[in-house]
């Protein structure tokens, strides 16, 4: 279970430690800072915000979207490239990795370890892929989430259970989404509801279903967060209840065009530094400023940008062209427009 509380803990880091799928489970120091540093990839699961708490970015919505070994390798590997950035051996601490999945339970013990693969094993149970019994602290067993690297089943996690006696879901298929952007989810998972909360809002919540909707702000506040509509999209499709899977599309396409519009709506305005100018003595004055910035000269041995025209108009007597091309443009106005 604390597998699943950390994935908790990275789409609703507010939440209190009791509604995790751990109850009272918190992350620790050292696996905090893991969470907000920049992995292999240069990308970080979660970010640093000045005010609020830290948030999930596109790069962690991806990391939840991914099968459960693979959750678990990248998690592995990640660790294994920070104990090399400080310095460690990668060899020794690849061994804590082996022993940790596959020694016979006599020799699974800290004393059996050097000191940085002890602290690397510790790392390991934080995350609960390996587990220290209270009675015996010294000595550690791996969990199905190592143990799951070594085998041929791709497994998932959050299999969703339904009321007492029902069948489970396979691979945490629970979600249909219909036409008019609604999301019913049949999941008892605290984690699958806080992954629905980042991208839609929650109507109803009952025992064993959620009932939310697709909104222009909830698909905003996740675009906001680094979310892409690709993302929210192939997560609607890879938790898909085993019916949608009978029908193509499996989500409507009402659904992923709309959340595809939303995220192009924000496109449609690019900020870009640019220098105005305006106010020039004559209409030849402001036609010769025009034809430079859309056919720019090299002005003798200088090496400055030549400018790019982003917008001109003779009614308001004005020139706009990017910031870098802004001293090509102040030189030529002094020498070849006289005020």
């Amino acid at each position: 279970m604390k597998w699943e509380s950390l994935l908790h803990y990275m789409v609703g880091p507010g939440k209190e430690a009791a509604t995790r799928p751990e109850p009272g489970w918190k992350p620790a120091k050292e696996l905090k800072k893991q969470l907000l540093r920049q992995n292999r990839n240069g990308e970080c699961l979660m970010q640093e915000m000045s005010v609020t708490l830290p948030e999930i970015t596109k790069a962690g919505f991806h990391f939840l979207l991914r099968p459960l070994r693979a959750q678990v390798w990248q998690v592995l590997m990640d660790m294994v490239y920070f104990e090399q950035v400080e310095g460690s051996n990668a060899d020794d601490i690849l061994k804590a990795c082996s022993s940790s999945a596959s020694a016979p339970p006599a020799q699974a013990t800290l004393d059996n370890l050097s000191s940085k693969q002890q602290k690397f094993v510790q790392e390991l149970n934080a995350y609960g892929i390996v587990y220290f019994r209270p009675e015996a602290p010294r000595k550690f067993y791996p969990t199905h989430l190592i143990v799951n690297l070594c085998s041929d089943a791709d497994t998932r996690s959050d299999l969703v259970k339904e009321e007492e006696g029902a069948e489970e879901v396979n691979e945490g298929r629970c979600v249909i989404v219909e036409t008019n952007y609604r999301v019913y989810a049949y999941t008892t998972s605290v984690l699958q509801e806080e992954v629905l909360r980042l991208f839609s809002q929650v109507m109803y919540k009952f025992p064993n279903m959620i009932i939310s909707v697709i909104t222009r702000a909830s698909v905003r506040n996740a675009l906001i967060k680094g979310i892409t509509a690709a993302q929210i999209i192939e997560y609607l499709q890879v938790h898909a209840h085993p019916q949608c899977m009978l029908k193509w599309p499996i989500v409507p396409e009402v659904v992923t065009d709309q959340i595809n519009f939303w995220e192009k709506e924000r496109a449609r305005i690019v900020p870009q530094p640019a220098v105005v100018y305006h106010d020039f003595y004559s209409t030849e004055a402001f036609k010769l400023a025009e034809g430079e910035a859309h056919n720019p000269t090299k002005m003798g041995a200088s090496e400055d940008p030549l400018p790019e025209c982003l917008y001109s108009d003779a009614t308001d007597n004005c020139v706009v062209v990017n910031e870098a091309g802004h001293e090509h443009m102040k030189k030529f106005i002094e020498a070849n427009i006289q005020a």
